[in-house]
This record gives structure tokens, sequence and C-alpha cells, in this order.
């Protein structure tokens, strides 16, 4: 019998599974083969510090409660 592992949401990225179904996106894919100078240069320019990204469980959760507001009537923006 094959055993499916279970998928561990807090530590995949939030548009993997709930997506953020926005307007517009910009992906940067890199492939990093040095783990302590990619920190080191991307500390360097900013984008660590005040970089803060979604878990799928954070986004999916927020999904939920958007449509629930939604289907109850009301405004999820406000």
């Amino acid at each position: 019998m094959t055993t499916i592992p279970s998928i561990q949401f807090d530590e995949i990225q939030g548009n993997s599974f709930g997506g953020f179904n926005k307007d517009h996106a910009v992906f940067i894919l890199l492939e990093v083969t040095d783990a302590a100078k990619a920190r080191k240069t991307f500390n360097g320019v900013g984008l660590l510090e005040d970089t803060i990204a979604s878990c799928s469980t954070e986004v999916l959760r927020f999904n939920n409660q958007f449509k629930i507001i939604k289907q109850a009537g009301g405004n999820p923006g406000v």
C-alpha cells in the first residue's frame, strides 16, 4: 500500500495552492547555489528584511474568510 505524505501548507509559499487572483504579478526566479552569499546579497538591497511572504495556510484561510463574507452579502474590501 502506498502512503501519501501529508502536505505541509505552512512550508509552502501562499500562491502555490490558494492563489492571489491579482490583476498583476511579477515573479523572479533564481537559482541559489550559496545560501549565505545570497542572504548577504539580498539583505544588502533590502529584499529580505522588508519582504513578507504568506504561506499557503494563511492564504487559504484568507480566501475562505473572503468567500464567507461575500456570500453573506458583506463587502470584503472594507
